[in-house]
């Protein structure tokens, strides 16, 4: 099976850090997915 890439651009920062975990849960998810 070829490599699949995706990118994920974040547009918050540090004043909202509540939020900076979110693209490890997307890749997460992706991969358990099969995407």
């Amino acid at each position: 099976m070829a490599k699949k890439k995706l990118l994920y651009v974040q547009t918050s920062g540090v004043n909202t850090p509540q939020r900076l975990y979110s693209p490890f849960i997307l890749a997460q998810t992706a991969l358990a997915m099969d995407v």
